[in-house]
């Protein structure tokens, strides 16, 4: 993994996370860092020395059944986030820069770029003020196109009602088939 960070000693004290060793595999290992690194698991698979016949397959089952890989691919964004916060926040307090400032700043440039008549660019740098106070939350939908189409509340009702039905249809049938027939 490549996270090359120049940091003064009592900086690099700070991190409160414990130093994890490697995998005992070189492989595994290799896989976990191409993962941290954001890396599909079928690349890091490739590139961490493993046949490429079947590397999709390989990689989502290596990644499955290996927990400690998962554990360490953890471990490593974990140390780069605690790296990445611990420089940004060093960048911060030497350009004197506080979240008031950052949003005055953004301010200033909305209002000089509505005045020239930007409002493109005074919309971006509202939206980037409202983001920096946590306004605007990023949502994704994983799924396939129109499965999570937005339903009224008696639409979402109603679909959970069939369900259940479904579900004590389904229960009762096996019930009825468990049960002694007295004849």
């Amino acid at each position: 993994m490549i996270l090359t960070l120049r940091v003064s000693r009592p900086q690099a004290l700070r991190f409160r996370t414990p130093p994890f060793t490697a995998l005992p595999n070189a492989r595994h290992e290799r896989f976990a860092q191409g993962l941290a690194e954001g890396k599909t698991q079928a690349q890091a698979y490739i590139d961490a020395g493993f046949s490429p016949k079947n590397a999709r397959a390989n990689a989502s089952a290596l990644f499955q059944n290996n927990p400690r890989i998962v554990e360490r691919r953890d471990q490593l964004l974990r140390t780069r986030a605690e790296c990445n916060f611990a420089v940004v926040s060093d960048i911060a307090v030497q350009e004197h820069c506080t979240l008031e400032m950052h949003l005055a700043r953004l301010a200033q440039l909305r209002d000089e770029a509505q005045a020239k008549g930007d409002y493109g660019s005074a919309i971006s740098a509202e939206y980037k003020r409202g983001q920096a106070l946590g306004f605007y939350i990023e949502r994704k939908e994983h799924g396939k196109p129109g499965q999570f189409s937005a339903r009224t509340r008696e639409e979402a009702d109603k679909q959970l009602e069939e369900v259940i039905a479904k579900i004590a249809a389904k229960q009762a049938i096996q019930k009825a088939q468990s049960s002694p027939v007295n004849v």
